[in-house]
């Protein structure tokens, strides 16, 4: 993925090859900005960049990769002996002997490149004493070795981790970028559209509406909002969170499917209390605008920012790795 083949974020990206020529890019970043922009694909642009056996200019790039040649083909296939992939494990997390490796990894000579490239998917959900374990190669960086984290979430790392690593914001992409990046020959190109409108700047949401994903996920959301309202009892309650927790799709993990149900509940009450308002200017939901009106009289007003402040509650719980029924059944308590 050179970094010509990257859709979107052009100022970004010809920021980082101009450094890259230079020889004057930070040994550690941070890639900052909302989910399913691209972040990761930069983070890999950026080591082929460094480690390509016929990386040229290319306008409007100073350094571009071929992304042909052996090393580029390893990159992309994640085989490449210098470029160090870390990412959360089956419980959801990057857990302290992970960092210990890489770290250890990063202090050796590249073996088949000019750089060793670490990249931290999800790095806000590397364990605390994890980023301890990382504070003092962030500061004294081996001279061959580049550190990337990617995240959405930056303030949920360390003070001290964040002091110690330069920070690179990635914006939303415009809905005929996500078209762009979502469109297929075997997709309905009314569908994409709509789920690009609705992807609030994010390919990889739209991606999800359109695989059905994003749809498992509102549906639950919608559920679990008409369920708790409908509530007489704390029984009621219980069962509304059973059925929102669910059972966890093919190749997923119940923390990765309630992070899923949580963002769309996020997303639907945001909507709800611009209905509530009176606006559908600026609403990711456009295509169930009657089911959002049903939920605005319950969920307007005081209730509906409750709900959305508990929501970002649950979410920090899962980041924190409670049990997804645990948060399910304190969640419906407040909703």
């Amino acid at each position: 993925m050179p970094f010509r083949s990257v859709v979107g974020h052009g100022r970004l990206l010809r920021l980082i090859a101009r450094a890259v020529s230079r020889d004057t890019l930070p040994p550690s970043l941070l890639f900052v900005g909302p989910d399913g922009v691209g972040k990761q694909l930069v983070a890999v642009a950026l080591a082929q960049a460094q480690n390509c056996l016929a990386v040229s200019e290319i306008p409007p790039f100073a350094v571009e990769a071929c992304g042909s040649c052996s090393s580029c083909r390893k990159i992309s296939r994640r085989s490449f002996a210098d470029v160090l992939f870390v990412e959360p494990g089956e419980n959801g997390s990057i857990v302290i002997e992970q960092i210990r490796h890489a770290v250890s990894q990063s202090a050796y000579r590249p073996f088949e490149g000019r750089r060793r490239v670490v990249i931290i998917r999800d790095a806000d959900r590397v364990l605390l004493p994890a980023q301890n374990a990382l504070l003092k190669t962030l500061e004294e960086p081996a001279e061959t070795s580049q550190f990337i984290l990617v995240t959405s979430r930056p303030d949920v790392l360390l003070p001290t981790v964040r002091s110690r690593i330069q920070r690179l914001s990635f914006g939303q992409l415009t809905a005929s970028e996500v078209v762009e990046i979502v469109g297929g020959a075997d997709l309905d190109p009314s569908v994409v559209q709509v789920a690009a409108t609705a992807a609030d700047g994010s390919a990889g949401r739209a991606l999800a509406l359109v695989s059905g994903e994003l749809v498992a996920a509102r549906d639950a959301a919608v559920g679990v909002l008409h369920n708790v309202s409908m509530a007489r009892d704390a029984r009621g309650r219980m069962d509304a969170a059973k059925e929102f927790v669910g059972k966890s799709r093919a190749g997923s993990t119940a923390r990765q499917d309630l992070t899923r149900r949580l963002s769309a509940l996020t997303s639907l009450l945001r909507d709800v209390e611009l209905v509530a308002a009176g606006s559908t200017k600026g609403l990711a939901n456009t295509d169930v605008i009657d089911g959002l009106k049903t939920l605005s009289r319950t969920y307007g007003g005081v209730r509906g920012v409750k709900a959305f402040a508990s929501v970002g509650t649950a979410l920090d719980a899962v980041e924190r790795n409670l049990s997804p029924k645990v948060i399910a059944d304190w969640l419906v308590c407040q909703l």
